[in-house]
């Protein structure tokens, strides 16, 4: 069995209730085939959970997000699983396996209708998390469940973005994976 530690950072009033009821809200995972556009931008890895490797990765997001300036609250709680099913973007063959596909699709409907929706974003790479969303329904079709996607991100962490990383990021799809009574404050 398998475990890894992670950190989260979100609203305190997300945190005060995560901490009373011992576990994160149910994941939605929107269908992107849909007609019209998700209500909910995917983020750069798709939708999700976002969690952290690192614990000094959460605390300089806290602080210098835009979407929290110091204002969120981090949590600590552990993934676990027999074998985690995970689409890892760390894995140069995963990595490699996922540009094939975008070069199977790129000419497709699909693919031009991801690009309208999401390409002009300016907070994250939503495109790229519409892109990595198709890819996993693809994946799953075949009959490859993904639980997580990890990847190498780049998040303003005070210092702007950039297209260097600047840390491994998780986005969690399955709440089953998260040991609740792991979930604690930091």
């Amino acid at each position: 069995m398998g475990s890894k530690c992670l950190y989260h950072v979100t609203t305190k009033k997300n945190y005060s209730q995560i901490l009373k009821d011992k576990s994160f809200r149910e994941i939605s995972i929107p269908n992107l085939s849909d007609k019209k556009k998700p209500q909910k931008d995917p983020g750069t890895l798709g939708y999700g959970l976002y969690a952290f490797e690192v614990e000094w990765m959460a605390e300089s997001f806290n602080k210098n997000n835009s979407m929290f300036l110091g204002k969120g609250k981090k949590l600590k709680f552990s993934i676990v699983s027999e074998e985690f099913t995970m689409l890892d973007l760390l894995d140069q063959e995963d990595y490699h396996r996922f540009y094939i596909y975008l070069d199977m699709i790129k000419e497709k409907h699909m693919y031009q209708k991801l690009n309208k929706w999401f390409n002009n974003q300016e907070r994250q790479a939503t495109f790229h998390g519409a892109l990595l969303e198709i890819y996993i329904r693809y994946l799953e079709n075949k009959g490859n469940e993904i639980e997580l996607v990890r990847a190498y991100t780049s998040n303003d962490i005070g210092h702007g973005s950039s297209v260097l990383s600047n840390g491994v990021e998780y986005c969690i799809r399955e709440n089953q994976i998260i040991s609740n009574s792991s979930i604690s404050s930091c």
